[in-house]
Formats: structure tokens, sequence, C-alpha cells
């Protein structure tokens, strides 16, 4: 294989993860889903406010973007930050909140 057919595979998947690079509201998105999804108190309450928790989420996310993929590191007081990382327009979870029960 030529040097230049490796260069344009290696710039069209640098390009692919690039633009797959999902961005802070994206996540706030997600993270809504998960949890009216999760039920109990939490889901009753963002379903019943999505903007409010919206809000909430946006403003306690840190997000350090890595350019080919971003990591989300959501604040909660008195707990461990949850720790996702973003990639290829999806978000895996990488440190999960703590549950009232563990």
């Amino acid at each position: 294989m030529k040097p230049i057919h490796l260069f344009a595979g290696a710039a069209a998947l640098v390009a692919v993860f690039a633009l797959g690079n999902p961005g802070t509201d994206a996540y706030a998105s997600h993270e809504l889903k998960r949890i009216e999804s999760g039920g109990g108190v939490a889901g009753l309450v963002s379903g019943t406010l999505p903007g409010a928790t919206r809000a909430y989420l946006l403003g306690n996310t840190v997000r350090s973007n890595y350019g080919l993929f971003s990591v989300y590191h959501l604040q909660r007081p008195g707990e461990a930050d949850e720790v996702t990382l973003g990639v290829l327009w999806s978000f895996v979870e990488l440190r999960a909140p703590a549950r009232a029960d563990d």
C-alpha cells in the first residue's frame, strides 16, 4: 500500500473521530434521558421539570475536550464525580454515580 493511501486513510479516520466528538449539549440530552428512564424521584423530577434538570446538568458538567473525544465530569455535591467518555456520537460511563443502596 502506498504511503499516500495510508495518510489519506488516517486523515479520514481522524476526521470521523473529530466530527463525532459530542458537545456538552449532547451530553446533557443523553444524561437527561438516562435519568428519566431510571425512575425513582430523580426520574420523576427530571420528567416533570426537564428544563431545570437540563440547566442543572449544564451548570455542573465540566467537559475536557481532546479533539477526537471528550471526557465529562458531572459534579454532584457530596458525591464523587460521574465520569463519562464521549466519542463517535456516543457516551460510555467510566465511573458511574454511587447508588443509595451501595
